[in-house]
């Protein structure tokens, strides 16, 4: 129960067991806090201060032992918690040996109860009971270590504890039954629906077993919204034409328990997001440090100003209504959002803390979790199909960006694999371009610079004006940007203000056939100049006697 702010009142009940010289109380107070809450208010917020999942999880492995005088039998004693990283609490199992009752309630916990009551946690906590009476907690599972151990000790009384696990398992599914009927999987929803939007409902029903419902043969899941203990709903991306959708529910082994098939029909013309339209264009995980003036105004975690840049890089619309992140940050795009051709979205962490260094910028949402992480992570885009946008996985060491680790530069897609470091920039400026771009488009370079065409080369250097473009320097002046250095390096400049057109380092051996550089030269990163809006590139060559080039790539 809520005690106030003072940790000192907390001491006494709970009992630290690491982290000792850091006195970590703030997760174990909000959690108290949270839990002296009633209905909505309680509801609202609790996946922010618990780790529901992992909790009910917990929790059904000390109420499946049926032992008493411990947290899991509703005892005010005899509890182990575990805060994670990022704060939410997590129960787990402890001092389950005494008092063992066969017919035990399910929700001897009062936190479990009060969790329970919630339809959409109540069949997760029910699935986990279940999932473990099906797998271990049984007769058939547990007769091989009984037998087992019997051979050890026989002198224990191993067949009356194997009547006990048996006992109590009959009677955990007979409480589950009582409290969620067994239903088959299936859809609700009439087939062959036609819609104008982007996006439609799907209902259905399935039992407490399903772990998770996704696209036949994908590996992703749905976005499911469970109503209560056997109903669900999902919204799905409708694209113009006749849609098919073919639905696998699948337990808590992954194992495939039903299948189910629908269609709807999409009569208007906006498209979905897709790797075909939207990227992650910029992301900042390793922000500056807080100047001394944004101190002042109450930011001392240089985390609480990461952001994150989507780019709609396609020449039309698209929706954006349930798609979500996976992996890296949580956060799902609410129905009915859209996003123009060539606009950008743009989610922070602290929506306060970021007006302050970036005041004005329109902030677009606000993503939830642990947030960015500073040594490098993967970060995962799905549709409303669970269908992957965007995969990637950063890193804050080279051939990565290392000036966007921590000295105030952010990460900037250029062109290709989002996954291949070389596609990856600095930003131009410290802080970024949060929802906006430093680009300059080849034609507007082209008139500043009196350029006439791409292949002009005026000052006879033997670079193109396209070439000068992406390398950041002046047509009139001669340049020579592609440098051998010892210990066989190559480096070239690369200015950090293009857009929609990049460098591509090709090879040859013989001055007739060029190709992109595989293996015969490593990418060794970008760094950045500094001084102005450009940075090197640097690539040990692999295969001596190869002769090497600049060409220009677009998107």
């Amino acid at each position: 129960r809520d005690l106030g702010d003072d940790k000192e009142r907390y001491r006494w009940n709970f009992l630290i067991k690491d982290d000792r010289e850091e006195d970590p109380f703030d997760p174990i107070i909000a959690y108290c806090k949270h839990f002296s809450k009633r209905g909505a208010e309680f509801e609202e917020g609790l996946e922010d201060v618990v780790d529901v999942d992992n909790w009910l999880r917990g929790m059904a492995y000390a109420v499946a032992s049926g032992a008493g005088d411990n947290a899991g039998a509703g005892s005010q004693h005899n509890g182990m918690y575990y805060a994670r990283p990022d704060g939410r609490v997590m129960f787990l199992p402890h001092d389950m040996d005494f008092a063992f009752d066969a017919s035990r309630t399910i929700t001897a916990n009062p936190e479990a109860a009060k969790i329970v009551a919630i339809p959409k946690y109540a069949r997760i906590y029910y699935g986990h009971l279940q999932d473990i009476v099906e797998t271990t907690y049984n007769r058939t599972y547990m007769q091989q270590w009984t037998d087992h151990f019997a051979e050890l000790l026989p002198r224990q009384r191993w067949s009356s504890h194997l009547t006990y696990i048996n006992s109590r398992s009959n009677n955990l599914l007979s409480q589950i039954s009582s409290r969620a009927r067994a239903i088959d999987f299936a859809t609700t929803s009439d087939p062959g629906q036609s819609t104008d939007s982007t996006s439609v409902t799907l209902r259905g029903t399935g039992w407490i077993n399903i772990r998770k419902i996704r696209l036949a043969g994908s590996d992703g899941e749905l976005n499911i919204d469970w109503t209560d203990e056997t109903d669900w709903q999902v919204q799905l991306p409708v694209t113009p034409g006749n849609n098919s959708y073919a639905l696998e529910a699948v337990d808590f082994s992954g194992n495939i328990i039903g299948t189910a098939e629908w269609t709807a029909i999409g009569t208007g013309t906006l498209a979905p997001a897709t790797s075909s339209n939207l990227r992650i264009s910029e992301i900042n995980y390793h922000p500056a440090d807080p100047t001394p003036s944004e101190r002042q105004l109450g930011v001392s975690d240089p985390d609480l100003f990461e952001f994150l840049e989507l780019w709609n890089f396609s020449a039309t619309t698209i929706d954006l209504s349930g798609t979500r992140f996976s992996n890296g940050i949580t956060y799902v795009f609410e129905n009915n959002t859209q996003l123009a051709a060539g606009q950008r979205w743009l989610l922070v962490r602290d929506a306060e803390a970021f007006g302050i260094r970036y005041p004005g910028i329109k902030i677009d949402g606000t993503f939830s979790g642990t947030g960015l992480s500073n040594s490098g992570e993967r970060i995962t885009l799905l549709d409303g199909l669970g269908r992957e946008i965007v995969n990637l996985q950063y890193n804050d060491k080279a051939p990565w960006p290392v000036d966007a680790d921590g000295t105030g530069y952010s990460l900037v897609f250029g062109s290709g694999d989002a996954n291949a470091p070389a596609s990856w920039l600095p930003s131009a400026r410290i802080g970024g371009t949060p929802g906006s771009t430093d680009g300059i488009p080849f034609a507007q370079w082209s008139e500043t610079n009196g350029v006439v065409s791409a292949s002009s080369d005026d000052d006879k250097d033997g670079n193109p004006a396209i070439i000068e473009y992406l390398a950041g320097s002046l047509p009139g002046s001669p340049d020579q940007l592609l440098t051998p250095q010892s210990n066989l390096l190559l480096t070239y400049p690369v200015s950090l203000t293009t857009e929609s057109i990049s460098f591509q380092l090709q090879t040859s051996s013989n001055l007739a056939d060029w190709q992109e550089v595989s293996e015969q030269a490593e990418f060794l990163g970008h760094t950045h100049n500094h001084d102005d809006a450009s940075a090197t590139a640097a690539w040990r060559i692999q295969t001596p006697g190869q002769f090497f080039r600049l060409s220009a790539i677009s998107d």
